[in-house]
């Protein structure tokens, strides 16, 4: 019901807008012809207020269910995913080794061909934050080949993917399994917020933000109108494992 009022209010907007617009495209059509016009139109203005209004009211109709499981204590796999990430690395090992998961969690580093101390900088941090880490490397480029290497080692019920510049919240992991598990039965991954932490350095850093709290979640709403919360890449996405 939600996904098809998101629909209806895009299509009335933008039904609304070939209404105002009509003068525009008659001076227009004098310029460049009548098909000309309402190409020109329709991308500079029709086209992009219904991508806008359809997620935005999904983003406003969108309320998410209470936990109905707020602890789960099903075992979790972490998937980094990392290339020449020695720098980084670390930071965000340690972040994952401090949530508050009530239940094992294992780290699998899906190591991408580095040429650095990738690996050992992560078996470090690893040791110092008390992590159980499994190093699985590919040396074939592309991000897709070291997930998919890492995912046969895969042996819990739940798996979160992310990439090794990112710091995840120490609810991050309870929280994403809460909403796995309170989800229906049918629902298969879900995502987490992304929110930029020097988004007040300048105005590139600020924008990421932007599209972080705005524009990203209103894109993983509209889908889940329709069906079930989906995911959606560079979200650190958390699936029910298909082991």
């Amino acid at each position: 019901m939600k996904f098809w009022l998101s629909v209806l209010f895009a299509l009335s907007w933008t039904d609304a807008s070939v209404w105002i617009s009509l003068p525009w495209i008659q001076d227009l059509t004098r310029l460049t012809g009548e098909p000309a016009a309402w190409i020109i139109v329709s991308l500079v203005a029709f086209l992009p207020g219904f991508v806008v209004a359809f997620p935005s009211l999904s983003l406003l109709l969108d309320r998410q269910p209470p936990f109905r499981v707020p602890d789960p204590v099903t075992p979790l796999t972490i998937i980094v995913a990392a290339r020449n990430e020695q720098d980084g690395l670390r930071e965000a090992i340690r972040c994952i080794g401090g949530n508050d998961y009530a239940s094992e969690v294992t780290v699998i580093l899906a190591d991408n061909g580095s040429d650095d101390a990738t690996a050992r900088f992560a078996n470090v941090a690893a040791i110092e934050s008390d992590v159980d880490l499994l190093v699985v490397r590919q040396p074939v480029p592309g991000k897709s080949n070291a997930l998919n290497s890492a995912l046969t080692h895969v042996t819990t019920p739940y798996l979160i993917t992310v990439d090794a510049d990112t710091l995840l919240h120490r609810k991050a992991p309870r929280h994403l399994i809460s909403r796995l598990e309170s989800a229906p039965a049918d629902t298969v991954a879900v995502a987490g917020a992304v929110l930029v932490r020097n988004s007040r350095i300048n105005l590139p850093t600020r924008m990421q933000e932007w599209t972080g709290c705005s524009g990203c979640p209103a894109s993983c709403c509209s889908p889940s109108s329709a069906t079930r919360p989906w995911s959606r890449s560079g979200r650190w996405p958390c699936f029910r494992s298909p082991w």
